[in-house]
């Protein structure tokens, strides 16, 4: 639970526009779930983690977004309710997730294989 807790306090608070301070959240990005899940399996570490530590930057393009829609948004359980990110009808252009910043960026700079995905939350 610890771990959970410095993960989300790490990348919720830091990297997600739509994370409330002043809120208790009981639910995670399919992001945040993703990197716990990896943790939990050793197929990620701290120390991979520790980039997260330095500003990352927000991009305006996300060129691994067809791999991250297919492997993680889809199982996302904020989706069902509707995900400014994705909805094309929104007059504004509202950032992903905190947890898809975190991984779109994680495989940019060459830290993590997109292979990952499938092997630490297969599609269902």
């Amino acid at each position: 639970m610890r771990a959970q807790k410095k993960l989300r306090n790490l990348v919720c608070q830091r990297y997600c526009f739509f994370f409330k301070p002043d809120r208790k959240e009981d639910l995670a990005c399919e992001g945040i779930l993703f990197l716990e899940k990896g943790l939990e399996k050793g197929l990620l570490s701290w120390e991979l983690l520790s980039a997260l530590y330095y500003p990352i930057p927000f991009l305006q393009e996300y060129p691994f977004d067809s791999i991250l829609k297919t492997r993680l948004c889809h199982l996302c359980p904020f989706l069902p309710d509707g995900c400014d990110f994705r909805d094309q009808t929104s007059l504004t252009s509202a950032p992903p997730c905190g947890g898809y910043l975190i991984l779109q960026n994680l495989i940019q700079l060459g830290l993590l294989d997109p292979a990952l995905l499938m092997l630490i939350r297969p599609t269902e």
